[in-house]
């Protein structure tokens, strides 16, 4: 697997977007009943956290987020 990074944070399998190019639809799974996302989600939501902190509050100190 080569990852291409597309943008900060978001990067593509290049080797994917061939075998992308032949998928008829994708199943979207944002509830986490076919896959357990929990890890994924509390990642998400400590950056957000992180990022609204630092940025409209101002707040840079180190803070420790629990999920």
């Amino acid at each position: 697997m080569t990852l291409k990074k597309i943008q900060e944070g978001i990067y593509l399998d290049v080797d994917a977007k061939e075998r992308l190019s032949s998928i008829d639809s994708i199943i979207f799974d944002c509830d986490g009943v076919l896959i357990d996302i929990t890890e994924s989600y509390d990642l998400a939501i400590k950056k957000t956290v992180e990022y609204v902190l630092k940025e409209f509050a101002g707040i840079q100190d180190s803070i420790q987020i629990n999920p």
